[in-house]
């Protein structure tokens, strides 16, 4: 009995170092998330709110009235048709600036629209052409100077710059076509215009249907052009039979420019005017520089249920020079970088990253705690030594047992507890309550800290709210695991117990070398019998005690045998043989039962968790999408039907294989 008593002891003093060390680690991790997630809100807020990847394009930076800092830059095309003069943010080094948005004047624009007049665009074709750059020069911003390029075996300028939209529909409809393409050549001509005009806004929108056959440029020659023009690029690909769209697929890439596809007139028209309602989407954000030197620039705009950002290399002045106009990296018409291509600036500026790197923390610190730092030699104890000592413990374990008293008094004086005595003792768990409670309360605090961080406080109360979920999930699967346990070593113990029987050892006995001898659950539930019997319980009712808490009616079986031969007599041993090959006859048609529905559980599993893992990564990959459905009360409905049929499909697959025994 004290050798028991000894190593009770034991594990309660090893679940009391684990319970401190694990709350330790819970706490630390909560307030490292709790402390990085203010640093970092303000460069992560993008990602964290959906920023996608495209959209933002920087046509010019200028710094020459410092600290007044003027940028112009154009929206993404997804958001044309929105006025964003009150959307756009600006940040310095993560400092959040205030920034007037407002939309440029289209006569500041200079747009140059190359048409293919090569023979393969003779017919239909060309027809569809001339519409489509009619209906771009009636979207056009108003007072942008157009001029139109046609290119053939030769390349021929029919309209230069105006502002009269009667010359450029005259020009475009005088186009006819003929002869060989040359692509690149046509390409060059309009750098050559734009360089020639005063200095604005330059776009490039180019139209062809096959590949440069009659050009004396090359593809590099081309792109080099284009890029020492700063100038966005636009191709349009039209697709007909004799499409080639390798050349103008190339010099766009080139030029990380825009490509768009057409196979028909109204798609081609369609093209056209979306290129001109994004040329009226450009605007000149201006604000108050609190930096010098270099500096980075993160500008983002957030409508239309997206959020898009960029972020740029400024070179401010320094303090005590005049430096006149500095100009960002990203002008040659590149679309500027957006988060994912520029993490390089900032090991935290993904929150994901910083989440990884934080569990890695924990990680090592864990490591730290139970493999790298030695275990201390083993001495004994000063209350061993000296009886009238108390045991000494760290700051930290001091602590932990205050706070555990402190909720062990809570609970009991309010009578109840989140997590019940009795289900830890059907899933094996030897923590005690207060313990189990003050884990939980760690646990949640990671969450919450951990949703904070990731999206705010919505998804803090969200993760701090799956935290008890969780744990009760847990709990009822341990519980069903050790319960499926039991059940699988009864046969086993009844024959354990028969022998017992049969060599003249009683039934105490033979119930103590059961709890010597077999494998847990089996072992610690039978030693809680001898505990009990020993402290003056009769042996029925904790046999009975027994199988309602494994609720395992097998069991029941045997503890109303053993019932039935204390009232009656008899030989218990052949009693027990009965029911032991019962029980293993049922064992047998279970297991038998469970492999042949393996294959619908495995299915319903599948079947449930695809809706859901389909949804979280259209979540994750585009936001937007998803976020429809919240737009309208139909999408509302949508959802609640979908929810509706996926709880009933999910009880209609758990009653198919699930078999009752």
């Amino acid at each position: 009995m004290t050798l028991r008593a000894g190593r009770s002891r034991s594990r309660t003093s090893r679940a009391r170092r684990l319970t401190t060390r694990v709350a330790a680690l819970a706490a630390t991790a909560a307030a490292v998330l709790l402390v990085l997630a203010g640093p970092v809100s303000a460069t992560g807020t993008a990602a964290s709110e959906g920023a996608t990847a495209a959209g933002i394009h920087i046509e010019s930076a200028d710094a020459s009235a410092y600290p007044d800092i003027a940028i112009e830059v154009t929206a993404p095309l997804s958001l044309a048709a929105i006025d964003l003069e009150g959307s756009f943010s600006l940040t310095e080094h993560g400092e959040p600036r205030e920034v007037l948005a407002t939309r440029s004047a289209g006569a500041a624009q200079e747009i140059v629209l190359v048409v293919d007049a090569s023979g393969s665009m003779r017919g239909p074709s060309m027809d569809a052409a001339k519409a489509a750059a009619s209906d771009f020069v009636e979207h056009a911003p108003a007072g942008a100077a157009i001029a139109v390029v046609a290119f053939g075996d030769s390349v021929a300028v029919t309209a230069d710059f105006t502002a009269d939209a009667g010359v450029l529909l005259a020009a475009i409809a005088s186009l006819e076509a003929g002869g060989n393409t040359a692509l690149f050549d046509a390409v060059g001509r309009a750098t050559d215009l734009l360089a020639a005009g005063p200095a604005a806004t330059e776009t490039i929108v180019v139209l062809s249907d096959g590949d440069d056959t009659a050009s004396v440029q090359s593809v590099e020659d081309a792109s080099a052009h284009v890029g020492a023009s700063a100038a966005s690029f636009f191709g349009v690909q039209l697709v007909t039979s004799e499409a080639d769209p390798a050349d103008l697929g190339a010099l766009t890439a080139a030029v990380s420019g825009t490509l768009l596809t057409a196979d028909d007139a109204a798609a081609l028209s369609a093209a056209y005017v979306a290129i001109a309602v994004n040329t009226s989407n450009r605007y000149t954000l201006s604000y108050r520089s609190a930096a010098s030197g270099p500096t980075q620039v993160e500008i983002s705009v957030a409508a239309g249920g997206t959020k898009h950002r960029v972020e740029i290399p400024v070179n401010l002045p320094q303090p005590a020079t005049t430096a006149a106009t500095t100009s960002p990296e990203p002008t040659s018409g590149a679309p500027a970088a957006d988060a994912d291509a520029l993490a390089g600036s900032g090991p935290l500026t993904s929150p994901l990253a910083l989440t990884g790197a934080l569990l890695a923390l924990c990680a090592a610190a864990f490591i730290l705690l139970f493999v790298v730092l030695p275990a201390p030699r083993r001495r004994l104890s000063s209350h061993r030594r000296n009886p009238l000592s108390g045991e000494q413990s760290s700051r930290l374990a001091g602590t932990t047992d205050r706070v555990s008293g402190f909720l062990d008094q809570k609970l009991a004086r309010t009578g109840w507890s989140p997590v019940r005595a009795s289900a830890l003792e059907r899933a094996g768990v030897s923590m005690r309550q207060q313990d189990v409670v003050l884990l939980a309360v760690s646990a949640i605090l990671v969450a919450a800290a951990t949703g904070v961080l990731l999206a705010g406080p919505l998804l803090a109360i969200g993760f701090a709210a799956a935290v008890p979920a969780a744990m009760k999930v847990l709990l009822n699967l341990l519980a069903s695991r050790r319960k499926a346990t039991f059940a699988d070593q009864l046969d086993d113990t009844l024959q354990l117990i028969a022998s017992s029987l049969r060599a003249g050892h009683s039934l105490l006995r033979a119930v103590d070398a059961v709890a010597r001898e077999a494998d847990a659950p089996t072992s610690e539930e039978f030693a809680r019998l001898i505990n009990e019997t020993r402290l003056g319980r009769d042996l029925g009712p904790a046999l009975e005690d027994t199988a309602i808490r494994m609720d395992c009616e097998d069991f029941q079986w045997v503890a109303q045998a053993v019932a039935i031969h204390r009232e009656v007599g008899g030989n218990l041993a052949e009693v027990l043989d009965q029911v032991g090959e019962t029980i293993r006859e049922r064992n047998q048609i279970r297991r038998q039962v469970k492999a042949l529905s393996a294959e619908g559980k495995l299915s319903a599993i599948v079947l449930m968790s695809l809706p859901v893992g389909v949804t979280a990564f259209l979540f994750v990959s585009n936001r937007g999408y998803i976020l429809t459905f919240t737009e309208s009360l139909l999408g509302y409905g949508m959802i609640a039907a979908a929810v509706t049929l996926m709880s009933v499909g999910a009880l209609w697959l758990r009653k198919v294989v699930r078999f009752q025994f």
